[in-house]
């Protein structure tokens, strides 16, 4: 589905296997591989390259909620330092025996094989094939003929160049990487020729080679070489040679001072301490992003410590990428109308096609970017080639943009334009309403005939991306010599597997008596091809857990439909959902049983504390009613005391009343 095509039929032997979950029989196939939308499989959008996209920052407002407004970056793919590519890196072409040439004999050196005369055969029948490529030699009869041959081999003559030597032999060398190795946001890149010299391919080489299709890219390429040194690993006092040039490193104590020493010598770099407090080396100028060399020694192949503390050796520069986010109008390429005329901002881009105008999406782009001069707008098309994009040039950004069919005559209303009829672009005739679509920055560099090991001399690594929701289960494959390390992501969560099969319904369709295959419905795409033994005693198929059964062995033509049985025939699935709510989280994150449990607990801690907090708070009770009738209170005691007391100091006052009655009678009674 992504990635490269497999050929050879060992590897294939070894992958597709039971073992690495693929079902007996599978065949491989590549008819979706890096294919997206319509054409992908199961409608899936996938990238195989190095891709980078805009990056998004939410805005806070005052009150601490999000707004709706947010702060946009630009794509960057920043690339990790190149690596050596010169044409010693690169292998001879392939030519192929039985021709005109007889390799036998000849000299490979690199990039190069030079034949000798005599290895010539100008015999016929003369064939000669290069890298795969037919050449016509049918009338060459010197070694001059081949190479003149060679050269007007249009398929060649982007990657491949021949010539005579001073001894008369033929000598043919690789140039480069040949055109169509690889694309940019869909766009084919050229060939990136090698120096001629045998030097190293420097970032800014890269960097110009991309450029030349930045107006149909929107992508614009970087070169730089900078090189970092924390504090903490400097080694102040050692020597240093920058370029080959020597550094005075003897009177420096402080990042400032090696910087300073730097700058001070012929290694035609520049130094200077960053914001973080680290020492950062770059070249600048016409050498921006040319390799720097760092050594201890002037002595070929010593490894001495140097003043910086790094590993003695070249260090190159890295290519970046970059796509700034602009507010544009976005066509779809669908809805394009090529027959008809197009006019922006008053420039006449295009009579219609069947007056020789664009006859595709790119025509059209690069018809536009012929007359952005005039009109101020240029146009590219998007990394799927699925939409135009429409733009104001640096320096007009923000300006209006008006499409039409064309101008009207300036002698009937002299700056306006024809509203009636429609336009290439299949926009309305006018002003266009402002930015219909904005944070369109994307990187893709994708593969054409070039291989992973190719981006990563270039510094970039090649992963395997899918956009939106993974419709299938995915197997990952690492194939080659040599070490490598492969490392995997993703956002959300993983899908129930018997709902995405009962959401996506499937066709099975015998193609013959033995020979089926498997479609999803939603997207036409073909799933499964496989072999069926009709002589099986139960003949069935299964696919991905479902399993298919037969009374009979099914013939040619025979469709059947696997649906979600959404009318419920036969369906248990009540029965198993009612099972499965004993381990199904029902009261929060908990099953049933587990918050019964949970609850259960909860009321007997309940009661228990309720009992204790019972007998503490009747203590409390009891000290605080003894303290109050301390104070307040009466004691019975006491009063029963004072009620004896006053009731004999009642009865000792009767009883002096008493006598004292009787003393009065008696006197009265005395004669």
């Amino acid at each position: 589905m992504i990635g490269s095509a497999v050929t050879d039929a060992s590897l294939l032997g070894n992958t597709l296997t039971t073992g690495n979950g693929f079902a007996a029989g599978a065949t491989y196939s590549t008819a979706y591989l890096n294919k997206s939308g319509t054409t992908g499989y199961k409608g899936m959008t996938v990238f195989y390259g190095a891709q980078a996209a805009a990056q998004v920052q939410p805005i806070y407002n005052p009150d601490g909620t999000i707004s709706t407004k947010t702060k946009n970056f630009p794509a960057l793919l920043q690339g990790d330092r190149i690596t050596a590519m010169s044409t010693a890196t690169l292998t001879s072409p392939a030519i192929s025996a039985g021709s005109v040439i007889a390799i036998a004999g000849g000299v490979q050196t690199g990039n190069r094989i030079q034949v000798p005369v005599a290895n010539l055969n100008f015999t016929t029948p003369k064939t000669l094939s290069i890298d795969g490529v037919a050449v016509n030699v049918s009338a060459v009869a010197s070694a001059q003929d081949i190479a003149t041959a060679i050269n007007n081999t249009a398929s060649l003559n982007s990657n491949t160049v021949a010539s005579v030597a001073a001894d008369g032999s033929l000598v043919i060398a690789t140039k480069g990487l040949p055109a169509g190795s690889f694309k940019l946001n869909g766009v084919e890149l050229g060939a990136l020729n090698y120096p001629t010299d045998g030097t190293n391919l420097k970032p800014s080489a890269i960097a110009a080679w991309i450029n030349l299709k930045t107006p149909l890219t929107g992508v614009t390429a970087n070169a730089s070489n900078t090189i970092i040194v924390d504090a903490a690993q400097v080694k102040f006092g050692l020597p240093l040679y920058i370029n080959g040039a020597a550094v005075n490193t003897g009177s420096a104590v402080t990042l400032a001072d090696l910087a300073s020493a730097i700058n001070n010598s012929n290694a035609g770099v520049n130094a200077r301490v960053d914001a973080e407090g680290k020492l950062a080396i770059s070249n600048g100028g016409t050498s921006k992003g040319d390799e720097v060399t760092i050594a201890g020694s002037t002595v070929t192949g010593s490894t001495a410590q140097n003043a910086l503390g790094l590993t003695t050796g070249v260090y190159r520069g890295t290519v970046s990428l970059t796509q700034p986010i602009t507010d544009a109008a976005v066509v779809a390429v669908s809805q394009l109308g090529l027959t008809n005329p197009l006019c922006i901002n008053g420039v006449q881009i295009s009579n219609g096609s069947s007056a020789g105008g664009p006859a595709n999406a790119l025509d059209m782009v690069t018809a536009i970017n012929a007359n952005s001069a005039q009109s101020n707008v240029q146009a590219r098309l998007s990394s799927d080639q699925s939409q135009l994009i429409l733009s104001n040039v640096p320096g007009a950004q923000g300006a209006t943009i008006t499409v039409s069919r064309g101008p009207l005559q300036p002698d009937v209303a002299p700056g306006s334009y024809i509203t009636q009829g429609a336009n290439a672009l299949a926009l309305n005739n006018g002003v266009l309403p402002g930015p219909e679509v904005a944070n369109l920055a994307s990187v893709q560099l994708g593969f054409g005939t070039g291989t992973p090991a190719d981006l990563l001399k270039m510094g970039f690594r090649t992963g395997a991306f899918i956009k939106g929701p993974v419709k299938d289960d995915l197997l990952v494959f690492v194939s080659g010599s040599g070490a490598a390390m492969v490392s995997a992501s993703y956002a959300g969560r993983p899908a129930n597997a018997r709902e995405a099969l009962r959401s996506n319904p499937m066709t099975v369709t015998f193609t013959d008596d033995t020979h089926y295959k498997i479609v999803d419905n939603a997207t036409n795409t073909v799933l499964a091809e496989r072999v069926l033994d009709p002589l099986q005693l139960n003949p069935g198929i299964r696919y991905q857990g479902l399993s298919l059964s037969f009374t009979a062995a099914p013939k040619a033509t025979d469709t059947f439909t696997l649906d979600g049985n959404t009318d419920g025939v036969g369906n248990n699935d009540n029965m198993i959902a009612i099972s499965a709510l004993e381990t199904k989280a029902v009261v929060g994150k908990k099953t049933l049983s587990n918050a019964y449990i949970d609850q259960i607990n909860e009321m007997g801690n309940i009661a228990r504390q309720a009992t204790i907090s019972q007998t503490a708070l009747t203590v409390v009770h009891d000290q605080a009613v003894k303290s109050r009738d301390t104070i307040s209170g009466v004691s019975l005691d006491q009063e029963a005391a004072d009620l004896i007391r006053y009731q004999q100091a009642y009865q000792a006052s009767a009883k002096t009343l008493q006598i004292a009655g009787q003393l009065f009678d008696t006197v009265l009674h005395v004669n």
